[in-house]
């Protein structure tokens, strides 16, 4: 369990490594979640601001692992993106493009 409190300015570095340490989770949650290719980098940055906000709220003495408790900020961020794509809402990505997830109605 971690005993510092990371979001202390004197712990910039220790953030700075569980930043380095955690890009690894955050790209796969974003692959696992989103198979489309092009909103894979939409998807991991919203994962890494899911990693900061996750950092910043952390509280160790609550009893859960800093990784249990950064994968579910990382994984909301990261479902936000797919949802946003989805419903045609993220800018540049044409939703009518891939079959998987936009299927025109015949009559």
């Amino acid at each position: 369990m971690c005993e510092k409190k990371i979001t202390d300015p004197v712990n910039s570095e220790y953030r700075n490594d569980l930043i380095k340490k955690h890009r690894g989770l955050v790209r796969k949650i974003a692959r696992s979640i989103t198979h489309i290719t092009e909103i894979q980098d939409d998807a991991f940055q919203a994962g890494m601001v899911g990693l900061l906000e996750a950092i910043q709220n952390y509280d160790p003495e609550r009893g859960v692992s800093f990784e249990s408790f950064a994968k579910k900020h990382i994984r909301g961020k990261v479902i936000r993106v797919y949802y946003e794509y989805r419903k045609g809402g993220l800018t540049g990505v044409d939703i009518k493009k891939h079959p998987i997830i936009f299927k025109p109605v015949e009559d």
